[in-house]
């Protein structure tokens, strides 16, 4: 498939481009303020006396912390580092891949996106029109519909008049909107096989985005961000599940008089 092979390309055409040598340096810069911090933060429990023990035996033992909680920071700060590191430089890849990106988009989308920009040439005020957007007036347009003229309805059957009234403010809901919302994700998944945040992505890009072709290209820039962000944050989980340890030690020793 030609896509697939210019896709293929241009992640070998990117490669090249990575600076590994900055990616290094975050992940030294990264392990080197873990282990300061880790070595300040030891030092000051060790002058609140936390890490003495009156048994010679854990004394002893205890003694570990030193080595526990600065290797810890310091492999912590050194993922983060590299998180950092591979995040810039992937981003700073697709940003000088912008064109490329484009081209590709635009073989993909192929005549939707010609359809979509004479739609924008034709009406210019649709450039920031979204499909959610498009959406919304649907259903704004179905309420306007079914809803009675207050000047004709004293002729209608007044049961049935609050029945179109109920039902168009069930249709104006937030609730049926987000049902709505989540209905249409659902079945374009199914449909394209798609993530749903590729989905969701797509459904609040504008027009003029779809004409330009930056819908994958701000999808990729979006997706980094959001997988930096998880990263950062799970590695962050993990170090202060493992901090647990010699807090709990620390708690123990003090509650048992140790």
């Amino acid at each position: 498939m030609q896509w697939l092979s210019d896709g293929w390309t241009l992640l070998s055409s990117a490669l090249p481009l990575v600076p590994w040598l900055a990616v290094a340096l975050g992940i030294f810069l990264g392990f080197i303020t873990g282990l300061c911090i880790g070595l300040v933060v030891t030092t000051l429990l060790h002058r609140a006396g936390l890490l003495r023990r009156r048994n010679p035996w854990l004394n002893g033992l205890v003694k570990l912390h030193w080595l526990f909680i600065p290797g810890l920071l310091a492999l912590s700060g050194a993922q983060i580092g590299l998180v950092q590191g591979v995040w810039k430089a992937a981003d700073a890849i697709i940003v000088s891949q912008q064109g490329a990106i484009q081209g590709l988009t635009q073989q993909l989308l192929g005549d939707l996106q010609t359809q979509i920009g004479k739609m924008i040439e034709q009406n210019p005020s649709v450039t920031d029109v979204s499909l959610n957007d498009i959406v919304e007036v649907a259903l704004a347009q179905a309420v306007f519909k079914i809803t009675p003229d207050p000047q004709s309805s004293a002729t209608i059957n007044p049961t049935y008049v609050f029945a179109l009234n109920w039902f168009a403010r069930a249709v104006g809901s937030s609730k049926l909107h987000d049902a709505l919302h989540e209905a249409i994700v659902t079945t374009v998944q199914d449909y394209t096989g798609a993530d749903k945040k590729t989905v969701e992505l797509a459904l609040s890009t504008t027009m003029q985005q779809l004409a330009d072709g930056n819908m994958f290209y701000d999808f990729s820039r979006t997706q980094l961000r959001r997988a930096r962000s998880s990263l950062v944050k799970g590695v962050l989980a993990l170090t202060f599940v493992l901090l647990l340890i010699p807090g709990l030690e620390i708690s123990i020793s003090k509650w048992r008089r140790w």
